[in-house]
């Protein structure tokens, strides 16, 4: 399998799999922890990590879909310019 496809694979993983109901207790962990009138300091370097984890979450999500969409352009390019390399070869013959 390409580096392409596994990362499409991963992507629609994510959005179909059962990734929603994890991120969405690592939000109320979080969201609980910034409500605590007196946190800890490892509570407070949750908060930070978890930011920090759901950023470059996000950024990687990006970059991923960036990958595949480039990915399958010049895929599309490359077809469309063999068949047209094909079909020149062909007039020319």
């Amino acid at each position: 399998m390409t580096p392409q496809k596994m990362t499409a694979s991963f992507l629609n993983e994510l959005k179909t799999g059962d990734t929603k109901p994890l991120f969405s207790l690592l939000n109320r962990i979080v969201e609980d922890l910034e409500n605590k009138a007196d946190p800890e300091i490892i509570e407070v370097e949750m908060v930070d990590l978890a930011y920090q984890v759901i950023e470059k979450f996000q950024l990687l999500e990006a970059a991923m879909n960036k990958y595949v969409i480039d990915s399958n352009d010049k895929l599309e390019g490359n077809i469309l310019t063999d068949l047209y390399e094909r079909q020149t070869n062909i007039f020319d013959n």
